[in-house]
């Protein structure tokens, strides 16, 4: 969930805005003079977010990723039987 509020606003509830952030991955867009200013969310999502801008900046890996998705249109593709020669194990 992405909330807006005001800088001012955010400063008096900060502590309960960054358990939220935590807790329940929500966002807040931070507005000075009405206009966006900067977003506050959780250290992992960030992490999650700048992971993803990695790979997709990664040209050589979104060809292969673009390639695999292509074989898996074609019906290009192989059991875990046929890769690893043994089952897969349900997990527990």
């Amino acid at each position: 969930m992405t909330q807006t509020l005001k800088v001012s606003d955010a400063r008096k509830q900060l502590f309960q805005l960054t358990d939220k952030t935590e807790r329940l991955r929500n966002r807040y867009i931070l507005t000075k003079d009405g206009k966006p200013q900067s977003v506050l969310m959780s250290a992992e999502e960030f992490e999650e977010w700048m992971e993803t801008v990695e790979i997709l900046s990664d040209k050589k890996l979104m060809r292969d990723i673009r390639a695999g998705q292509e074989d898996i249109r074609k019906g290009r593709t192989r059991s875990f039987e046929e890769v690893f020669g043994k089952p897969l194990r349900a997990s527990r």
